[in-house]
């Protein structure tokens, strides 16, 4: 019996350690996109309108763009995993306190934790990526240079409309993956597939 106790001891303070690895890895990805939205702004915001500097300061911007919208990806990729590590923290608690080895997705079910939480510090990051990442799309619409004599001249404007709905269903993607996982926790569908720290600890018989 201690044995497995100290086993699951061992396996939630894992579990932390993911949730502590997981916040600095969120607080890396905000702290690097802010950082690189104004060392772009700070070389290129006094040029802009100088001969080829433009085209210049705006395939900067195209690369905020297309960052951001891979780091939000990012986020939301983290903002799951921090979930699904609270949702298997909780659980290791409870076996813990209750000498138990094996638990049932009711139990999952019950726990409040909610993936889509607007309130939650995850959100809020989410929040403070895309404010720059908007400033920067907004950015690179308005200072698009003339392409007319250029290689670009026929393809820009698919650019800037691909840029845009790659913003907007990169943001709509969040919620829609919050979303689903919160749909999953609600219908007990959360097993090992998710929560993975748990194999074999789900009661078979209970087991959604």
């Amino acid at each position: 019996m201690a044995f497995r106790i100290n086993a699951l001891i061992e396996q939630s303070n894992q579990c932390h350690e993911h949730l502590r690895e997981s916040n600095r890895k969120k607080d890396t990805i905000l702290g690097f996109y802010i950082s690189a939205t104004f060392i772009v702004i700070g070389i290129w915001g006094n040029y802009y309108n100088q001969g080829k500097i433009e085209l210049l300061f705006w395939i900067s911007m195209l690369g905020l763009v297309i960052a951001g919208c891979a780091l939000g990806a990012l986020l939301t990729l983290y903002r799951g995993w921090h979930g699904l590590y609270i949702i298997t923290s909780i659980i290791f608690q409870e076996l813990i306190q209750k000498s138990k080895n094996t638990i049932d997705t009711e139990f999952i079910k019950k726990i409040k934790y909610r993936f889509i939480l607007v309130s939650s510090a995850e959100f809020i990051t989410f929040l403070f990526l895309h404010a720059f990442l908007i400033m920067n799309l907004a950015l690179f619409i308005e200072y698009t240079p003339d392409f007319r004599n250029s290689i670009f001249e026929n393809c820009h404007t698919y650019i800037l409309y691909s840029c845009i709905a790659s913003v907007i269903i990169e943001f709509i993607s969040h919620f829609l993956a919050m979303g689903h996982l919160d749909i999953l926790k609600r219908n007990g569908r959360l097993n090992e597939k998710y929560l993975w720290m748990l194999n074999g600890r789900f009661s078979k018989d209970k087991e959604a």
